[in-house]
């Protein structure tokens, strides 16, 4: 059984050591001034400022979830297997499926994070450039990158408990390109149904139940791999 007083520390845990590394910030700066000096060119866009705006915001926001799925994500687990902190937190009252949850939820929650900085410093940047833009328009088009980000995030930490340094972030790379190249394959999730372009309607119901169903498959393979490679392993 899940308990909060189980997962609720490991998310904690898990959103600091997103939060408290300089890669997250640097790469929120890098992806606002990068929608700044893409301003410059929105001029040219001949009528298509709006769209063209909210794309920028758009992938602005996923940008920053997946760098940070990508480089820290792939990690978390693998650090702890290496140093031996996770049997060491398997002998104390923590079963090993509320680590994987604490690990997902605090890493979600890090990357929605992300993205809401970029999205909001973005706005007033986007917003400025036309009367077609608001910021509820930039900020509703960020959270157009929450869903996707959510797979994404369980996936690096299904990688970070099958994989090794280098391997575990090309895993997560080659998952989001076959996803996206081979939309209808039943292999992998398909990233085209999240809707990341601003001609296209927000994700629907049936989008977010579809990114849930992948998160948690991904979250259970993690919780397997894990079982395997850990003796003595908890249930729980």
């Amino acid at each position: 059984m899940f308990h909060v007083k189980q997962f609720a520390p490991i998310a904690h845990l898990t959103l600091r050591e997103c939060l408290r590394r300089a890669f997250p910030y640097v790469a929120v700066v890098a992806l606002v001034l990068l929608v700044a000096t893409s301003r410059l060119f929105l001029h040219f866009t001949f009528g298509q400022q709006r769209a063209e705006s909210l794309n920028l915001a758009i992938s602005g926001a996923f940008l920053a979830g997946f760098a940070l799925a990508l480089f820290v994500g792939t990690g978390l687990v693998r650090r702890d297997l290496e140093r031996q902190t996770l049997p060491w937190l398997l002998t104390k009252p923590l079963g090993l499926a509320s680590y994987v949850l604490g690990r997902l939820l605090g890493l979600v929650a890090a990357a929605a994070l992300l993205a809401l900085l970029v999205t909001a410093g973005s706005a007033p940047i986007l917003a400025g450039m036309s009367d077609q833009v608001s910021w509820i328009d930039v900020l509703a088009a960020g959270a157009r990158a929450l869903a996707p980000l959510l797979v994404l995030c369980a996936a690096a930490l299904a990688a970070s408990a099958l994989a090794g340094r280098a391997l575990a972030p090309l895993l997560l790379l080659a998952l989001f390109l076959l996803g996206s190249l081979f939309p209808q394959s039943l292999l992998v999730p398909d990233f085209s149904l999240f809707s990341l372009d601003a001609n296209a309607t927000a994700p629907s119901a049936l989008a977010w139940l579809y990114a849930l169903v992948f998160c948690s498959i991904f979250a259970l393979f993690a919780y397997i791999v894990l079982a395997i490679r850990i003796p003595g392993t908890r249930e729980g």
